[in-house]
């Protein structure tokens, strides 16, 4: 015989039973477990995004310092095996600047009777965020090269006998952005991987 059991206004109660609480824990497992990689992945390429768009601005702005103040400029890239990092800095003849003394100061010098070198911007992206710059096909910057990979910009706005940067914005998730310059220090985007429909394609890597 079938019971009902009633509240005090007469009415039946309603509830889960523990199978019907045993099966939506399980669906709710299945659907988390899906959603949780897809929000990482979504992350991940935001980071990446804001990252190149930053370091883009960067670029125009030194090539604005140089045309409106009449300085040279430099964009310096350094990597450590904690961070990757640029900073954007001046240098009247003196400076000694690297973004690797983070969370020091980036410029020091040893000259006190002369101009002193001035960091306009210092930008560090920690490793263990998923996000690192690169040379453009994802390899780490080598050891070798960590302190001489630099864009120089002439007191005419123009890049030093025409130099040219290529650096990619990668995640640890597979997504990847370049940030490229041309001969007049011009910076673009492009995309590497297809989750950027927003950016056109990169070339080839050489």
């Amino acid at each position: 015989m079938k019971r009902r059991w009633a509240n005090g206004r007469g009415r039946a109660s309603a509830g889960f039973t523990l199978t019907e609480l045993i099966i939506s824990l399980a669906v709710m497992g299945v659907l988390a477990a899906v959603a949780v990689p897809s929000m990482m992945d979504i992350i991940m390429r935001k980071r990446i995004d804001g990252a190149a768009n930053e370091l883009m601005a960067a670029i125009r702005g030194t090539r604005s310092i140089t045309f409106s103040q009449g300085r040279q400029m430099f964009v310096r890239f350094s990597t450590t095996d904690t961070f990757t990092c640029y900073v954007v800095y001046d240098d009247p003849g003196s400076a000694d600047c690297n973004c690797n003394r983070w969370p020091a100061g980036s410029c020091t010098t040893s000259d006190l009777n002369v101009l002193q070198p001035t960091a306009y911007n210092t930008v560090v992206l920690e490793t263990d965020r998923g996000v690192t710059l690169s040379k453009p096909n994802g390899d780490p910057f080598p050891v070798a090269d960590r302190d001489r990979l630099t864009l120089s910009f002439d007191f005419n706005g123009m890049p030093v006998a025409g130099q040219t940067l290529d650096v990619a914005i990668s995640s640890s998730r597979g997504s990847r952005l370049r940030v490229r310059t041309n001969s007049a220090g011009v910076p673009s985007i492009c995309a590497v991987s297809s989750d950027f429909p927003a950016y056109p394609t990169c070339p080839p890597t050489p």
